[in-house]
C-alpha cells in the first residue's frame, strides 16, 4: 500500500514543473456546466487530490461506476491531454492509466468495480500496464484481479508486461493466474512478439522476459521472425536469434510452443 503523500507536497511538486491541471469556474458554458462532475473527477485524479475527489465521491452521491464523458470545446478542462485520452475511460481505469496510486486505491476502498472495463475494454489492471506503471499494476494483481480479460483489440495483461519486460515474478504471476500464454490480438500478435516491440529496454530486463515466456510455451511463427527480420532494428534482430537459438537447444520447449499457439485468449463483454 502507497503511504500518503501531504498535498502540499504535491502541489507545490506540480506548480514548480509547471503542469498542474486547473480548474477554471468563470465563464462556463452550457457544456461545462453538464460535466462539472467529470471535470472535477479528472482533474482530482491527476492532481492527486483526495480531498476534492473523497468530496464528489462522497457527497454527491455519485454512480460510482460512470464512465467520463466530455464533449468539446471544455473551457473549464486545462490539461495535457486530448479528449480521446479520457472520453469512456472509468475513474478507475483513469487514475490507473495515469498511475496515481493513492487514487486508485482510494476509489477501490470506496465502491470502484476492479473488473469494470472502459469503453475500450480494458480492465484497470490492463489499464495500468498499458501506461506502464508496474507498481499500479502490482497493487492491482495483489486485489486478485483477473488476468485473462482481452480488450476489444484483444490485447490482454500479458502483452503489456511483455511490451514492457516487466520483472519475471509479475509475468509468472500474471501467467500462473490463468493468463493464456500465446493469447493472439487482433493483428494475430502473442505476447512474445510484443517483447520484441520496444526498442529502448535494457537488455537483461529484455533477456529475463523473453527467458519467461518461452519456458512457458511462448511462441512466434517462423515466418514471421523471418518477415521481422527483414525491417527491424540490429537489436530486435538479435533478440530474434536468441529465440531461435533457445528453440533449437529446447526441442521440447518448441514443441510445446506449437502445441500451445493454437490457444486464443477470451473475448470478455463489459461488466454493466
Amino acid at each position: 500500500m502507497c503511504g500518503a503523500i501531504h498535498m502540499n507536497t504535491i502541489f507545490k511538486r506540480y506548480f514548480m514543473t509547471g503542469i498542474l491541471p486547473v480548474l477554471v469556474v468563470s465563464s462556463a458554458t452550457a457544456t461545462d456546466f453538464d460535466n462539472t462532475v467529470d471535470v472535477s473527477i479528472v482533474n482530482a485524479i491527476l492532481t492527486d487530490n483526495l480531498h476534492v475527489l473523497s468530496g464528489i465521491w462522497d457527497t454527491r452521491n455519485i454512480d460510482k461506476q460512470l464512465n467520463l464523458s466530455f464533449s468539446a470545446p471544455l473551457t473549464s478542462l486545462r490539461i495535457n491531454l486530448p479528449l480521446s485520452e479520457i472520453n469512456g475511460e472509468t475513474p478507475l481505469t483513469f487514475a490507473a492509466r495515469n498511475g496515481k496510486n493513492i487514487i486508485v486505491e482510494y476509489l477501490i476502498a470506496n465502491g470502484a468495480n476492479i473488473a469494470k472495463q472502459n469503453q475500450r475494454g480494458q480492465t484497470p489492471v490492463v489499464a495500468a500496464a498499458c501506461g506502464g506503471f508496474l507498481d499500479t499494476v502490482t497493487f492491482l494483481l495483489n486485489l486478485e484481479c483477473d488476468v485473462s480479460v482481452a480488450d476489444y483489440q484483444g490485447v490482454t495483461l500479458l502483452h503489456w508486461v511483455a511490451y514492457y519486460a516487466f520483472p519475471t515474478d509479475v509475468i509468472e504471476l500474471v501467467i500462473n493466474r490463468g493468463a493464456v500464454i500465446n493469447a493472439l490480438d487482433n493483428r494475430e500478435q502473442a505476447p512474445l512478439e510484443w517483447a520484441l516491440q520496444l526498442s529502448n529496454i535494457d537488455d537483461q530486463s529484455r533477456k529475463c522476459c523473453l527467458d519467461v515466456l518461452l519456458s512457458k510455451g511462448g511462441f512466434v511463427a517462423q515466418e514471421k521472425l523471418a518477415a521481422y527480420s527483414g525491417f527491424c532494428s540490429p537489436k530486435i534482430q538479435y533478440w530474434i536469434t536468441y529465440i531461435k537459438q533457445y528453440w533449437s537447444k529446447n526441442r521440447d520447449a518448441w514443441i510445446v510452443a506449437v502445441m500451445r499457439s493454437v490457444i486464443r485468449g477470451p473475448r470478455i463483454e463489459p461488466v454493466d
